[in-house]
């Protein structure tokens, strides 16, 4: 099989000699360079249907060439399995640590928060994985930060493996515990609610309750006003959510810390128990989270990656795990990988003359006498920036945007 020719499927008949070897008897086929020694087919017609599957589904491949879609499935295997796993990353700086349910088991997801880009995706979201991963890194104690979300065997893991590095409970996480308090006082209020017609109202206006105050239009505060007055149960929590907020507007952990101290004093007995998991949570990662204040990381852009890889999912149907890594982690061009050039200094022997200085002075820097520091450019992989990924997932064949902006 060969590219298509003027719209329509080409296939090369060809006669090829064939010898056997006099020492060993084995027989081989002359050695043609444009023939893909694993298929029938050309390497131009395999490099083609490999790298448009980065971006498109196996099956719509298979129809547009007119091949079968396990052939297409085996040219993109063969392309880039051993490719993307000699690809090495840069290590980050800040990093930040996830697990995502996709193609059937929860998988660990790792990104450079320094570059908003991915860099891994685990097979499995296991202690033993991650671990795994992480002990094959060579410089570990280069990372300053890790952020993730309120994971217990996370946190354990990284304070081994990372001693040097400031865990960072992710913010987003943590003020999502304060809306799930406003959305359960608000359940319980429905259901004390004799009217239907009531109760169906307030479960349309749940949104109005999760926006921030100062983000409040005209038509959404008059609602909200409207329920505080009817059920002041849903004012006081609505209250202590926006008190919650305004913690994470402090400069300095000891403020973070007084803020939060004032801040359960005003919280109500009888709405106790819809606060009681974002408490002990507090008390369980109270150092995590305070660190946010001076090593502001959070870990949106892993949360975004996840939402990219289920877009990347639908776009085919039935990828297998390794598939789909491939797939983001190779990135096509439109998505693009973030590549960038740092200079370094290398040693570079002089062949004649130079300054002759101590040989305790040369060993001090690890060169030998005679040599010169020069800077010498390096590219460095960085992984797949978010941002493109996400700007082509919005675009269609014919490269407008998917969604109105």
């Amino acid at each position: 099989m060969d590219l298509p020719h003027q719209g329509r499927f080409t296939c090369i008949q060809l006669a090829r000699k064939r010898y056997r070897c006099k020492d060993c008897a084995g027989t081989f086929f002359h050695r043609l360079d444009w023939v893909d020694d694993d298929h029938l087919a050309t390497r131009r017609l395999v490099d083609r249907i490999a790298s448009l599957a980065l971006e498109r589904s196996f099956s719509d491949l298979a129809r547009e060439y007119g091949i079968n879609e396990k052939t297409v499935r085996n040219f993109f295997y063969g392309r880039y399995k051993d490719d993307i796993d000699t690809t090495k990353f840069a290590q980050p700086d800040f990093m930040g640590i996830d697990e995502l349910h996709i193609a059937g088991a929860a998988r660990g997801v790792i990104t450079n928060l320094s570059n908003n880009s991915a860099i891994e995706f685990l097979k499995d979201c296991s202690t033993k994985t991650f671990r795994e991963y992480f002990e094959r890194m060579s410089n570990r104690d280069a990372i300053k930060a890790v952020s993730m979300d309120c994971t217990a065997r996370y946190k354990n893991m990284i304070h081994e493996l990372f001693p040097k590095a400031k865990v960072v409970a992710d913010k987003f996480h943590i003020l999502r515990m304060a809306e799930d308090a406003v959305d359960s006082v608000r359940k319980e209020v429905r259901k004390n609610i004799d009217a239907k017609r009531t109760q169906l109202k307030l479960k349309q206006d749940k949104y109005v309750l999760k926006t921030r105050e100062h983000k409040l239009e005209d038509w959404q505060r008059a609602k909200f006003e409207a329920w505080r007055e009817s059920f002041p149960a849903i004012g006081v929590v609505y209250d202590l959510k926006e008190e919650f907020y305004a913690i994470y507007d402090s400069k300095t952990k000891r403020e973070a810390k007084l803020r939060f101290e004032v801040w359960i004093k005003n919280i109500p007995s009888e709405q106790w128990p819809h606060w009681s998991i974002l408490l002990r949570c507090w008390g369980n990662w109270e150092t995590e989270i305070l660190e946010f204040f001076e090593t502001p990381i959070a870990n949106a852009y892993t949360e975004c990656q996840n939402g990219l890889t289920r877009a990347m999912d639908r776009l085919g149907r039935g990828y297998s795990f390794d598939a789909l890594r491939v797939k983001l982690l190779r990135a096509p061009k439109k998505q693009g990988v973030v590549t960038s050039y740092r200079t370094i200094k290398k040693a570079q022997n002089q062949s004649s003359g130079g300054p002759v200085l101590h040989d305790m002075m040369f060993a001090r820097f690890g060169v030998q006498q005679g040599d010169e520091m020069v800077p010498v450019r390096k590219e460095v992989t960085f992984g797949v920036d978010i941002a493109k990924l996400a700007d082509w997932l919005e675009e269609d064949d014919t490269g407008q945007k998917r969604l109105a902006l």
